[in-house]
């Protein structure tokens, strides 16, 4: 996959500085940016639309790298691969990860288990090892989910970087392990170790990104679309494929999430879940769902 990314990276490239940017191709097509950027990273194979995309705003042959991309995926299918070090949406080189767990305590968490409170002091970082935690926001009475974080990802990163209290509540909503450093030890490495220091620099600017094509949606987009962008962006950083081509998002993930997320309604929420499943857009079961293959030249999202 990193080949892959390389050869999306020179197809820009060769393009010359008049071709569309990643944020204009966003807009264009209303694939996140976020995902983009991770297909030019390499972090996991890129879906078909955001391929097909990308190729064609920047002068390849559709069908070529539509070919390419689906000899690899073969090749995934039939060789059996262990996980990155990190996970899904690998954050962290290798040698990163390995003198993070050289200098951090390990720590496991049960479901419903806190990670981080909201207005408590940031005193730690943690490196999600396991399992998934959601991240909420209390107002006016009122707790709303605004995401989730995986296996390679960082809690309480933006509190230490900037010496405040946790803006968010971190709560594990299946059993956790997390790799455990002080904050002042965080900053230590983070001082010391330059691969370190821009790697949490990219993964703060990716959760900037996600934020801001957040706003964008929730002003340009309707609400259906917003939310199957979430689940999209959910598939993309964590799914797990099965053998029917759908893809598995192993979080455990309630109607009233998925409204705090998409800014809906919970009646709105469930009436767009069911038209998705009409459509064939997703599989939905208790506290699990599938997102299902969409057909070549589309993107699911209302024309």
């Amino acid at each position: 996959m990193a080949e892959f990314a390389a050869a999306l990276r020179r197809l820009q490239d060769a393009a010359g500085a008049r071709t569309r940017s990643v944020g204009e191709i966003g807009a264009r097509t209303g694939i996140p940016r976020s995902t983009l950027y991770a297909a030019l990273r390499g972090d996991r194979l890129p879906r078909r639309e955001v391929v097909a995309a990308l190729a064609r705003e920047w002068g390849g042959d559709e069908a070529r790298w539509l070919a390419k991309r689906a000899e690899i995926e073969q090749a995934l299918t039939m060789v059996p691969v262990q996980p990155p070090v990190s996970g899904h949406a690998v954050t962290f080189t290798r040698d990163v990860l390995a003198l993070w767990h050289e200098n951090s305590t390990r720590r496991e968490y049960r479901r419903g288990d806190t990670l981080a409170v909201e207005g408590d002091p940031g005193t730690t970082v943690q490196l999600v090892d396991r399992g998934f935690v959601k991240i909420s926001k209390t107002g006016s009475g009122l707790t709303v989910t605004h995401g989730f974080r995986g296996p390679g990802t960082l809690v309480g990163e933006t509190a230490a970087m900037a010496s405040l209290r946790s803006s968010t509540t971190a709560t594990a909503v299946t059993e956790v392990a997390a790799s455990v450093l002080t904050s002042s030890r965080f900053l230590d490495l983070v001082a010391a170790n330059r691969a370190l220091a821009s790697q949490v620099m990219r993964a703060l600017a990716v959760h900037v990104l996600a934020q801001e094509d957040g706003r964008h949606s929730a002003a340009a987009k309707t609400g259906k679309d917003r939310l199957l962008e979430i689940l999209r962006d959910l598939a993309d950083n964590w799914g797990q494929p099965a053998d029917d081509g759908s893809i598995l998002i192993p979080i455990p993930l309630t109607q009233q999430d998925l409204a705090h997320m998409a800014d809906l309604s919970l009646s709105s929420t469930a009436r767009a879940l069911a038209e998705f499943r009409q459509r064939g857009l997703v599989k939905t079961g208790y506290h699990h769902l599938r997102m299902l293959p969409v057909p070549h030249g589309g993107t699911g999202a209302d024309e």
